[in-house]
């Protein structure tokens, strides 16, 4: 699926649009703009409407996303997930210039993938959370074995973001040299790898080399990594080295809920 010239869309910018209450699956495509300057946006979007059915199957497996860039600026991510039952494997998501997986009332396991040099940009939605993986709304993840590095995000834009009511287990995972900026506006709570307001499990990941700055506004509502604004988190076995905050936060900003961090 290849975006040049914007072919391959309807006028809201999706490539893929499915309603389907049964199974979907994608395995071995590649989704490419034509670059990550002039690039066009391929976009995925699954949900299920049919009232009462069972969530839809969705399995997407082996495939790539290589150099979208929004075109659309109602549609700001790769794939929106709604109402599914998500297994996503093998995939790879590189040099993006917009936000790569949204998860609404969904169960997801999302494992073996590799996300790089990506970029969510300063989009109209700035006081909402995203990023390279956001659970939104009553949504539960599974995330293991992946590797997010070198992303970029602007205000609450983060590599991953776990909103109030959403679930989300990390495991075996490497997030390194992430960078983040904001504190242009009041609402700004910058981090470069998550920012938690659900319930968060955290198990023998790495963090290394990210980075956040904050500026204008007051500067320790940022946080290098972790960025845990409510709800309940634990982290266990985890390494962090070598994070850097433009002011507080190093590792982790801490402002409201109960949070548990051992060995």
């Amino acid at each position: 699926f290849k975006g040049p010239e914007g072919r391959n869309f309807h006028h809201e910018g999706r490539a893929i649009y499915s309603n389907s209450d049964d199974l979907v699956i994608l395995s071995g495509c590649t989704f490419c703009g034509s670059g990550i300057e002039e690039g066009f946006f391929n976009h995925i979007f699954i949900r299920q409407d049919v009232f009462s059915a069972p969530p839809t199957q969705v399995i997407i497996e082996n495939c790539s996303f290589h150099y979208n860039q929004l075109g659309n600026r109602w549609v700001d991510y790769l794939v929106t997930l709604v109402d599914c039952q998500v297994d996503l494997r093998g995939c790879e998501f590189t040099r993006n210039g917009n936000q790569c997986l949204y998860f609404s009332s969904t169960s997801a396991n999302i494992s073996d993938c590799f996300f790089y040099n990506n970029t969510y940009p300063d989009h109209i939605h700035r006081n909402e959370l995203g990023g390279v993986i956001y659970s939104c709304s009553e949504s539960d993840l599974c995330i293991d074995n992946c590797t997010l590095i070198n992303n970029q995000g602007f205000h609450n834009s983060t590599a991953v973001s776990n909103s109030e009511d959403s679930i989300m287990s990390i495991s075996n995972c490497l997030f390194g040299g992430n960078f983040s900026t904001g504190g242009d506006v009041l609402e700004d709570y910058p981090s470069a790898c998550i920012i938690n307001l659900g319930d968060l499990n955290v198990t023998s990941c790495q963090f290394n080399d990210n980075r956040v700055h904050c500026y204008r506004y007051p500067p320790d509502q940022s946080a290098a990594v972790l960025n845990l604004r409510a709800g309940n988190s634990s982290f266990n076995n985890n390494l962090f080295y070598r994070n850097r905050a433009s002011h507080h936060g190093g590792v982790a900003r801490i402002n409201s809920g109960n949070h548990t961090f051992s060995n």
